[in-house]
């Protein structure tokens, strides 16, 4: 996995920062549960997290407008080779092995939490919200969470 972060395509003019940084950042940006890019950059500038997050994945953290940069540019289809070699290795090292069923892996994707409303957006929708404090929402078969 770590070639293939190492050799995706950077068209940036000033690289500053390896692919790799740019990847983890923009993953650890949601693992971390930042609502945006700009609060993960104030959470950047307390020395306690960044050396922690130094520790923790031996990388530098990059500034989060050039992990959008870099995003922005990256061709669609080397990010889903990226995924499609992510996931053949967790296969091929067995690390799914014990969570088969009947010879199959059985894939889920948990989209709660993904979008936030505080209205009725569709007419699938339902919104509940009760002594003005916003509470969940029902679109379609996803849950959202509204805080």
């Amino acid at each position: 996995m770590s070639q293939d972060l190492i050799t995706l395509p950077d068209s940036r003019q000033r690289k500053q920062y390896h692919t790799q940084e740019l990847w983890l950042a923009g993953i650890t940006m949601f693992m971390f549960k930042k609502g945006s890019r700009n609060a993960y950059n104030n959470e950047r500038k307390d020395p306690l997290f960044r050396n922690n997050y130094n520790k923790l994945f031996g990388l530098s953290l990059p500034h989060m407008d050039s992990v959008d940069d870099f995003f922005r540019e990256l061709p669609e289809q080397k990010l889903e080779k990226v995924k499609v070699n992510m996931g053949s290795h967790l296969i091929r090292k067995k690390v799914l092995e014990a969570w088969k069923f009947r010879d199959y892996y059985i894939v889920t994707i948990d989209r709660t939490g993904i979008s936030t409303f505080d209205h009725k957006h569709c007419e699938m929708s339902e919104v509940a919200i009760i002594k003005s404090e916003l509470t969940n929402l029902t679109s379609g078969r996803f849950q959202i969470r509204l805080e």
